[in-house]
């Protein structure tokens, strides 16, 4: 179990500072920015980030796309990188708020942007309305699936937490939530689970149900699924500790070092299982040892 201020600070190149954390496959990828403008993608092959590739924009997000791809995504536009040259892709719209993007495959990807909603077939964006919202100031704050199984989204408006469902081009307001107080934070399992920030629900035919009960903790700092399990991260404000559970508390991390708002905190890949997150001070860091899950 990992003790107070175990966390090993992963060095950035230059004055590079991390602007947000990808998980992909087997590695560790950030995406960063420099002091005098552009944009950097770094990978951790070991105790250390290396370059992979620079951009002269600035960009809010990346992710990872079937092939050895990365998407990067700003407010003024987007750009993949294949491994050797960069591909410009224009934005239909200015973005601002960056919350997520997500792949489904190549030519299925999407962003959600404070009331934006974008879908890139992988040659172009194209901003999505989705049915039932116009009129309604809704921000949306997560996004995952497509296709295959349905996409969801989640977010709030005035009233409370709203979600909604579709693919590509075609979504529509959801009809029913289980409690709009409760707020909708992050989708999982591409589109089958929804966590809130009171516990954890899943929609099924005959409607929500609870699967975990809420935290008195609040919401979480981040969830993942780990060997068909849940894992939950809260902070526990007396020590600034955050609280791994997974079904029962497997661990307690200190904070002590890191500095500021935490971001992009989420498991890095199994078996290994340890945390990664970027804080205020656009750090990286990964726990010291790993956390680990029960199988199911």
């Amino acid at each position: 179990m990992p003790s107070n201020g175990s966390w090993i600070l992963i060095p950035t190149p230059g004055e590079v500072r991390v602007v947000s954390v990808l998980v992909a496959g087997a590695d560790v990828f950030a995406l960063g920015s420099r002091p005098g403008g552009g944009s950097v993608i770094l990978k951790r092959p070991g105790v250390r980030f290396s370059v992979v590739a620079e951009h002269p924009a600035h960009f809010d997000g990346l992710c990872s796309v079937p092939g050895g791809c990365f998407l990067a995504l700003g407010p003024d536009g987007s750009a993949c990188f294949d491994g050797t040259g960069w591909t410009e892709h224009p934005l239909p719209t200015r973005v601002e708020g960056l919350r997520r993007i997500w792949e489904c495959s190549t030519t299925e990807l999407y962003a959600v942007a404070g009331q934006q909603l974008l879908f890139f077939d992988g040659t172009a964006w194209q901003a999505v309305e989705v049915a039932g919202t116009r009129g309604r100031a809704i921000t949306w704050t997560d996004g995952d699936g497509g296709s295959d199984s349905g996409g969801w989204l989640v977010g709030q408006d005035a009233a409370g937490s709203v979600f909604a469902s579709g693919s590509k081009l075609s979504w529509a307001l959801g009809s029913s939530s289980p409690d709009p107080a409760l707020g909708l934070v992050r989708v999982f399992g591409r589109g089958h689970a929804v966590a809130m920030g009171r516990g954890l629900w899943h929609l099924e035919e005959a409607g929500w149900r609870e699967q975990v009960a809420p935290s008195p903790r609040g919401p979480p700092l981040f969830a993942e699924h780990s060997r068909g399990r849940l894992v939950l991260g809260h902070l526990r404000p007396e020590d600034r500790a955050v609280e791994i559970s997974c079904c029962c508390t497997l661990a307690s991390v200190s904070l002590e070092g890191v500095e500021g708002e935490l971001a992009d905190i989420s498991l890095s890949p199994l078996p290994t299982g340890h945390l990664v997150l970027k804080d205020g001070a656009g750090r990286m860091f990964q726990s010291r040892a790993p956390i680990l899950c029960p199988p199911a």
